[in-house]
């Protein structure tokens, strides 16, 4: 997905997608979870997952 983004997803009657990141070793931060409707994932959820990203290192001090 680039920029460290990577999808998980999950499989049921309706496939959950999450957009998740490494952060110093072992730490995951998963700032965007969403039900996928297509194969490709939208680019307006992958911008609001940098952006929560963002605000989420940014309120933190960088974790």
């Amino acid at each position: 997905m680039g920029d460290g983004l990577f999808e998980i997803r999950t499989m049921g009657t309706d496939i959950a997608r999450g957009i998740w990141v490494y952060h110093k070793g072992n730490t995951i931060i998963m700032p965007r979870v969403f039900i996928k409707k297509s194969q490709k994932t939208p680019a307006k959820k992958i911008d609001l997952a940098k952006k929560r990203l963002a605000e989420v290192l940014n309120e933190t001090g960088k974790l």
